[in-house]
């Protein structure tokens, strides 16, 4: 889930992370946010189609 991604940036210290480290988890944030919109567009789609 999304949210764990982000406890888990917020967990990293100041000091003592690589890229992946924060890399990893914004990707899978960018992922979820990808498909959602995919899915929201397309169940939009279909609304405009039943009026």
């Amino acid at each position: 889930m999304p949210s764990s991604q982000l406890v888990h940036l917020l967990g990293l210290s100041n000091t003592g992370y690589e890229t992946g480290d924060v890399l990893k988890p914004l990707l899978i944030i960018l992922a979820w946010t990808v498909v959602l919109t995919v899915v929201s567009v397309i169940l939009y789609q279909r609304r405009l189609k039943d009026e």
